[in-house]
């Protein structure tokens, strides 16, 4: 190819570079690209998706959120009910699609996960013009790239779970807001009220989204914006309201009742003290900040002590940094407010790990740029612009490779099959699909994911002594229980104690070994 071809070439290829919509379209592309590389037709072994599932056949039949799994139907008051109804219409179209062996679930499964790969996509794009607008394309472009090949991230992409679902709705929210509130007007502020729309949807997504309303609401608050703050806080409190009603007929939300306890599968350890929640927030931090954080931005080194004490000491300093540069400048006050509500939400709440940091990771991977950015950009101005250039890129390129190489191990375990443990228990379902009653009920470990494995009603074993196990068996009409290896040992700890307290009791009607798993018919003694 000639020389003029090949700058004719180039200069086509930086012209489309340069265009407005290359930068969100690419990191669409980019992510969908990373989604189906990575896609896992498993269902994930947490009860959450399996539950989510269970919820939008529920809405599909016209039943509304109610767990149709347990003998005596409730309404269900845990999960917002958007995500649920975005899956409803799939449900509804693969109605009847059965597990199809023990590596997968049946197409309604499949297509669902893809829903969500096609969220992350769009907040890849979300996210790419949110940055560009609060800083510049080259932000941007790192920001982006950082976060959609975060492996924990991606892991999530083609989960039936919400926080992918959440991530977009927020990043919509938080960019058609920053767009909305750059003007004064609100009358005709399509911005804004867009802004809104999508701040509710992702309230009503994931109960976390309280915490970004609560960060508008703070943010006109402090520009003195007294007319947009009652008007904006107006509009949620009427959206929100009808969720609120509805759960409070129905009994409340799970969240707020557990929110204090000491832990909430042992109920009856109670409730925290003050003392209890300063205990928790201490707690929570250190876990956050030596263990979780560092988890997610170097999964590589998870196992590694001196990498994980050296990251979280670079997570500490980087926070400081952080809110002392943004408040110092005024700069992205919203999504700093936002992100702190985040973090302390994180901290009182009774569990951790870092799936719940999943959400806010595009927010705290921009404010890490910026800060980087910002630093890079003052010792360019000392040192000489191109060390400081050299640097960035270096560890940028640094970054992109450990995520790289994260990449691979999942995608590589997404075409692993289950575990032996979860092999037994997905056949001990399929044996019970063919062999029990239709209106039978079962008692185990994974009541959800028995639940779409069986096609059977499932309830959750009560984790309390035999006795009190055994009356829960007769109150709710137990007809099998499965005997799992599962971890964690909650069955050998709860199950299997009831199990041998009334062995008369039982019958083992199907067996597997490599690791045991049982299934056993119970009598209830003609209580029925």
């Amino acid at each position: 190819m000639a020389p003029q071809s090949i700058a004719r070439s180039f200069d086509a290829l930086k012209a489309v570079l340069s265009r407005p919509e290359t930068g969100p379209s690419v990191a669409a592309l980019l992510a969908l690209a990373l989604g189906a590389w990575t896609f896992d037709y498993k269902l994930s072994l947490s009860g959450d998706n399996a539950e989510f599932v269970t919820l939008a056949r529920s809405v599909a039949n016209g039943q509304g959120l109610t767990y149709t799994n347990l003998p005596d139907q409730i309404v269900a008051t845990k999960y917002p009910p958007v995500f649920p109804f975005m899956l409803a219409p799939i449900a509804w179209l693969f109605e009847g699609s059965l597990w199809s062996n023990l590596s997968r679930g049946g197409l309604e499964f499949v297509a669902m996960k893809w829903l969500v790969v096609l969220m992350f996509s769009a907040s890849a794009a979300i996210l790419f013009l949110l940055v560009r607008d609060l800083s510049n394309d080259l932000q941007a472009s790192v920001t982006t790239l950082v976060a959609i090949t975060n492996s924990l991230t991606v892991s999530y992409a083609s989960q039936v779970m919400s926080e992918v679902p959440y991530v977009m709705w927020s990043l919509l929210a938080l960019w058609l807001l920053g767009r909305g509130l750059a003007s004064p007007d609100w009358r005709g502020n399509r911005w804004l009220w867009a802004g809104v729309a999508a701040m509710i949807i992702a309230y009503l997504t994931r109960s976390v989204g309280i915490c970004l309303i609560t960060a508008v609401i703070l943010y006109l608050i402090g520009r003195q914006d007294w007319r947009r703050t009652l008007i904006v806080g107006g509009i949620c409190f009427c959206a929100m309201l009808p969720w609120a009603l509805r759960n409070s007929m129905a009994g409340g939300s799970i969240y707020y009742q557990v929110l204090l306890m000491v832990n909430p599968y042992r109920p009856e350890k109670g409730y925290l003290d003050t003392i209890g929640v300063l205990y928790r927030l201490m707690d929570q931090l250190i876990l956050y900040v030596n263990d979780y954080l560092p988890e997610v931005v170097l999964p590589l080194f998870a196992e590694s002590s001196p990498a994980m004490a050296m990251m979280a000491i670079l997570v500490s300093v980087l926070a400081v940094a952080t809110v002392f540069l943004c408040i110092r400048r005024r700069q992205h006050l919203l999504v700093l407010t936002y992100a702190a509500l985040f973090v302390f939400t994180l901290l009182t709440w009774p569990w951790g790990g870092t799936r719940f940091l999943v959400p806010l990771m595009p927010i705290l991977w921009f404010l890490a740029v910026h800060t980087l950015a910002e630093g890079l950009g003052w010792l360019g101005a000392r040192q000489g612009l191109i060390s400081a250039r050299t640097a960035g890129a270096a560890a940028l390129v640094l970054m992109l490779a450990l995520n790289l190489h994260s990449l691979f191990d999942l995608a590589r375990e997404s075409r692993n099959g289950y575990s032996p443990a979860w092999r037994n228990y997905i056949a001990a379902g399929l044996w019970l699909r063919t062999t029990a009653e239709p209106d039978a009920t079962i008692s185990c470990r994974k009541a959800f994911m028995m639940h779409l494995v069986s096609g059977r009603q499932t309830v959750t074993y009560a984790f309390d002594k035999p006795a009190a196990l055994l009356a829960h068996f007769e109150e709710q009409g137990v007809d099998y229980a499965v005997v799992d290896n599962l971890p964690p040992p909650q069955t050998e700890e709860f199950l299997v104690p009831a199990i041998s307290s009334a062995w008369d009791r039982f019958q083992v009607v199907y067996s597997l070994h490599d690791p045991d798993t049982f299934v056993v018919r119970f009598n209830d003694g003609g209580k029925r």
